[in-house]
């Protein structure tokens, strides 16, 4: 298979297939989870799963502690781990997760808390899912 790109030492290993796209439409972002996946050459081996899980545990710590703030209805604490959950998940392609940090972080920027025990709930069910999506695009399955 020769390189997508001029000046690219190798093709991309992994683009998602029509099955995986429909399955997991709405759930991640192909063009970051592409790009990232592309960096993972010869210079920097194993570099997309080495991001899968190092997001996937601070994900982990991020939406435990949001666990806490929406139970305790905290607004500041829910804006600052949804936050910075958003960006997590968006930085690896969990548009989806990145989606739901977003909505419940403006609820908290305008101090809201009603719903977000559901809101809350549907994220840790979107992240399980998304994250076992993430998991089957590494080397490591």
């Amino acid at each position: 298979m020769a390189p997508e790109h001029p000046g690219e030492s190798h093709p991309r290993e992994h683009s998602p297939s029509f099955s995986e796209a429909k399955d997991n439409a709405g759930l991640l972002d192909f063009e970051i989870i592409d790009m990232l996946r592309e960096m993972d050459d010869d210079d920097m081996p194993g570099f997309f799963d080495d991001i899968v899980t190092t997001y996937a545990k601070t994900a982990d710590e991020l939406i435990a502690k949001l666990s806490r703030a929406v139970e305790a209805k905290d607004c500041a604490a829910i804006r600052t781990e949804a936050h910075s959950l958003k960006g997590a998940s968006a930085n690896v392609g969990a548009a989806a997760v990145a989606a739901l940090g977003k909505k419940l972080e403006e609820n908290a920027k305008q101090s809201v808390t009603e719903g977000n025990g559901a809101l809350f709930e549907e994220l840790e069910q979107i992240h399980t899912r998304s994250l076992a999506a993430l998991r089957d695009l590494t080397k490591e399955n």
